[in-house]
């Protein structure tokens, strides 16, 4: 009770400030300013939007789907996003990865929170898109696993970080040499198998992916092939920021299956509701 009496009377006498910038007052629920919550565009859920990938639209799709997931089906069933991939959201997981801001952690935990929130039902289990351990020694840490264990924690569901494993390092997808997102990280994950660490499997369990950013879907759709592969039942993708659909951006054109190109028996993800 004195606690919360003294943390109570601290934000009397001194306003929480900004997360993100620290020059405003916060306000609402992120802990933003309203300059920084001006920069965040956080995308609605009742707006028309493909109900495979969630990529949005103006208007709904024919059979409502994207031409993307319409030719060439995921291996997910379903992915949400909470905000677009640009201003505050750019910038906070910059300060979280590159200087691991607590701040940062704590607005992107609730906006991966609320992009889960949008897919309905219970998870088994919380699996966060792994990094390659190159470049976990690099950071120090893993970011990205530490957002998922505070989500896991937040709804009840275990983390099993051990379930996928990055077994090729390859170019961030964002970077200036990647000619194609889809290549980039073909093969790139595998599925981690059962040890004494990890007693467990993912067969026929309903998974949440989580991964930080989705643009052409091509890491998300990887890694459930790796874990349909090993036997989970569903797949769902819950992404903090989604990428490709501002003003001149597209999804390009590898993610479209060729006439040619076979189904993957992991791309028979069960059709949402």
């Amino acid at each position: 009770m004195l606690r919360v009496a003294l943390a109570s009377l601290v934000d009397l006498c001194l306003p929480p400030l900004c997360l993100l910038c620290a020059a405003e007052e916060a306000t609402g629920e992120l802990g933003l300013g309203p300059a920084c919550v001006a920069r965040l565009e956080r995308l609605d859920p009742r707006a028309p939007a493909c109900r495979r990938c969630g990529r949005p639209n103006p208007a709904p799709y024919p059979a409502g789907a994207c031409p993307d997931c319409a030719a060439r089906p995921p291996a997910f069933a379903r992915a949400a996003s909470a905000a677009r991939y640009d201003g505050a959201v750019r910038e906070l997981l910059l300060a979280w990865k590159l200087r691991r801001d607590p701040g940062a952690a704590l607005v992107l935990g609730r906006l991966l929170a609320d992009a889960a929130s949008r897919l309905a039902g219970r998870f088994d289990a919380i699996v966060p898109v792994p990094s390659h351990p190159t470049r976990e020694r690099e950071k120090g840490f893993a970011p990205l696993r530490e957002l998922a264990n505070v989500l896991a924690e937040g709804l009840g569901s275990p983390l099993r970080a051990r379930w996928l494993v990055r077994v090729r390092a390859s170019p961030p997808q964002g970077a200036a040499t990647t000619l194609s997102r889809r290549a980039n990280v073909a093969g790139a994950f595998a599925y981690g198998r059962r040890s004494w660490i990890s007693p467990r499997d993912p067969k026929h369990a309903k998974i949440l992916l989580v991964d930080d950013v989705f643009t052409s879907g091509s890491t998300a759709r990887e890694c459930a092939r790796a874990l349909r592969r090993a036997g989970a039942r569903e797949v769902d993708v819950a992404t903090i920021g989604r990428g490709g659909i501002g003003p001149g951006e597209w999804f390009p054109a590898e993610t479209r299956r060729t006439p040619t190109e076979p189904l993957d028996d992991a791309d028979a993800a069960p059709r949402p509701a």
